[in-house]
């Protein structure tokens, strides 16, 4: 009997949204966010990727500036990948020495600052 009262218990919270299951934080487990590592400097732009391995969703991404010695965000956005990786490059649209930044769930990732040659600054 108590193991009916258990069952119907479990049910009830399930149909209420109390308890949900496993599978979405064992999807969430299976998932990498990517970044490149070193931010690539050429001679007239600079250049990295980032994006989602094994699974779709949003990551928040900033190019960061050092300015005065503080690393303040100097753009930032949301992107959807799909299993996918995407390369972004700039060059006097970005800041003269930076980093990225990019978050998704627990996950963060930065790259290694870098001198971009022909950055639009570094404080806003």
């Amino acid at each position: 009997m108590r193991r009916i009262a258990g069952v119907a218990a479990a049910a009830a919270l399930a149909a209420a949204g109390l308890v949900g299951p496993a599978a979405s934080a064992q999807a969430a487990d299976s998932c990498t966010l990517e970044l490149s590592k070193y931010i690539y400097n050429g001679a007239n732009m600079v250049m990295w990727s980032q994006g989602l391995s094994g699974c779709a969703g949003d990551v928040y991404w900033e190019v960061q500036s050092q300015c005065n010695g503080q690393w303040i965000v100097w753009s930032s956005d949301t992107t959807y990948y799909d299993n996918q990786t995407a390369t972004y490059y700039g060059d006097v649209d970005y800041p003269n020495y930076m980093r990225v930044y990019a978050k998704y769930g627990t996950q963060e990732k930065y790259t290694q600052p870098a001198q971009n040659n022909n950055g639009g600054g570094d404080c806003l």
